[in-house]
């Protein structure tokens, strides 16, 4: 279980990423953040990079990752799901991401 963690997430995707912020934290820590990227055309075969950390541990230990396709989403214009972070926690219930994406051609 955990317990009064310093846990952030970074996104990753075509070089740039972006730090979120902790909206509560506790055994279910929350992120309440929306974020945008721009593209010249709808990618192809592009992934989004999330990985989650216990910002307080030295070292930034790992919560884990996950990998998203973008295809996914462009093809069907929003993706709301829950993903494993990877490896799996060896002691403890898997560790989840639940996250909502969204396509806009505006």
């Amino acid at each position: 279980m955990i317990h009064d963690l310093d846990i952030g997430a970074i996104l990753t995707s075509y070089h740039d990423f972006m730090n979120l912020q902790v909206v509560s934290t506790g055994p279910n820590p929350e992120w309440d953040e929306s974020f945008s990227w721009s593209f010249e055309s709808p990618p192809k075969g592009q992934k989004l990079h999330i990985s989650c950390k216990n910002k307080s541990k030295m070292g930034k230990s790992s919560f884990g990752k996950v990998t998203i396709q973008i295809d996914r989403v462009v093809m069907l214009g929003a993706v709301a799901g829950e993903y494993t972070l990877l490896p799996e926690s060896k002691s403890g219930p898997s560790r989840n991401l639940e996250i909502e994406f969204q396509w806009s051609n505006k």
